[in-house]
C-alpha cells in the first residue's frame, strides 16, 4: 500500500454521512469579494460561514469529471460546472497540472481529470472549503473528506487547490491530499515573490441550526 501523507494545510475530518449539495452561487458584486480559482481532482464545496457553524447544505464549486486516454469526455460522469467560469483580472495559474486519478468503479468511462474555474467569494466571514475526498482506484490509498477555514481579504485573488497528487521523494513518490489557499500576487510582484500560503483554521465543530 502507498503510503498517504495529509498535508498540514487539509484540516480535520468531517462525518462519514451523506451531504446535501447545490451549486455555488456567488455573491453580490456590490459586497466585498475576493477572486478565487478553484483546481481539483476531486471535489471542492465553498461556503462562508458567518454564524462559525458547519452548513447543513455545501455549495458545489468544482467537481472533477472523466475523461478517457483517448480524450473522449464522459457523459455519465461530467465535470462540474461544464463550462468553467473566468473572473477577470484573474493572475495566472500558480498551480502545477494535477494528477489523472483512476476511479473505483467503471472504469471504461475514464480517468478523473482536473477541472479548473473561478468565482467570486464573499470577505465578511470564514470561507469554509470541503471536499468528499477520492479513492485511488481499487487500491487502499485515498484522500478522506476534510474541510478548513480561511480568511479571506477583499480584492484580493487566491487559488484553491484540493485533490489528489504524487509528490517526488528521495525514496520515490508519496501520495499527498493537498487542501491549500494560496494568495496571488498582482502582476508587477509576481516575479519577486512567491505566492503566499494562507493559515487555515479549523472547521466548526457544531453544524447549524438552519
Amino acid at each position: 500500500m502507498k503510503k498517504i501523507t495529509l498535508i498540514v494545510l487539509a484540516a480535520a475530518l468531517a462525518g462519514c454521512g451523506g451531504i446535501s449539495s447545490v451549486p455555488y452561487v456567488e455573491p453580490a458584486q456590490s459586497a466585498g469579494t475576493a477572486k478565487v480559482r478553484v483546481i481539483t481532482n476531486s471535489t471542492v464545496y465553498g461556503n462562508s460561514i458567518p454564524s462559525h457553524c458547519m452548513p447543513k447544505v455545501w455549495q458545489k464549486m468544482a467537481e472533477a469529471g472523466r475523461q478517457t486516454e483517448q480524450g473522449r469526455v464522459s457523459e455519465k460522469y461530467p465535470q462540474f460546472p461544464l463550462q468553467p467560469k473566468k473572473v477577470g483580472g484573474m493572475p495566472d495559474r500558480k498551480a502545477p497540472k494535477l494528477m489523472k486519478v483512476p476511479p473505483q468503479i467503471v472504469r471504461s468511462e475514464g480517468m478523473n481529470v482536473e477541472v479548473e474555474t473561478e468565482y467570486l467569494v464573499p470577505t465578511n466571514a470564514p470561507f469554509l472549503v470541503s471536499t468528499n475526498g477520492i479513492f485511488l482506484g481499487n487500491t487502499n490509498s485515498f484522500c478522506p473528506r476534510a474541510s478548513s477555514a480561511f480568511d479571506l481579504e477583499a480584492g484580493a485573488s487566491y487559488e484553491i487547490v484540493v485533490g489528489m497528487q504524487y509528490i517526488p521523494t528521495v525514496a520515490g513518490s508519496t501520495l499527498m491530499c493537498p487542501m491549500m489557499v494560496r494568495k496571488l500576487l498582482p502582476a508587477e510582484q509576481d516575479s519577486k515573490r512567491l505566492p503566499l500560503i494562507v493559515t487555515p483554521k479549523p472547521p466548526p465543530t457544531e453544524t447549524c441550526s438552519s
